[in-house]
């Protein structure tokens, strides 16, 4: 019988290599996002400090001063959750087309592991063929040659 061989085994590389290339693409979202987040929780931090120094200021134009620091922290802090909001979804994105790409590899292993049993049963299968085959003759081959030995004893009566 011959070697199991995988029609589709281009294909499932080729899948496999779009796999890999999500994945990396997921792993860069990730990365980015936690950057973002970072950027955010520093941004929030600042806009508290500012916050607080406001509070804490008595004159008017030490006031006026901490107010612009407060909207340009404020400005900054508008940004930095929508940088993360964009880099969120940029993560989401990439794990749906990740899992995408997993679930086609997936069930194209899947098909290549059936493909591998049916070969295997197939060649058992002409295997017992060629088996019985071979006992058939020897049988036969056997059931001649006594049929010979005993036709050539009884002549000798």
């Amino acid at each position: 019988m011959k070697r199991y061989r995988f029609r589709l085994e281009q294909l499932l590389a080729l899948r496999h290599a779009f796999e890999q290339a999500a994945r990396a693409e997921l792993a860069s979202a990730l990365a980015e996002e936690r950057e973002r987040e970072g950027n955010y929780t520093a941004a929030l931090a600042s806009y508290r400090r500012v916050r607080e120094m406001l509070a804490a200021s008595s004159d008017v134009a030490t006031f006026c001063k901490q107010e612009s620091w407060l909207s340009m922290a404020a400005a900054s802090l508008s940004n930095a959750r929508s940088k993360l909001a964009v880099a969120t979804e940029r993560r989401e994105q990439a794990r749906i087309a990740w899992m995408r790409r997993s679930r086609e590899v997936e069930a194209l292993e899947r098909l290549k592991e059936r493909y591998r049993i049916r070969h295997e049963q197939e060649s058992m299968r002409q295997e017992a063929i060629e088996v019985d085959s071979i006992v058939s003759a020897r049988f036969r081959a056997e059931a001649i040659q006594a049929a010979v030995t005993s036709s050539a004893g009884g002549e000798d009566d």
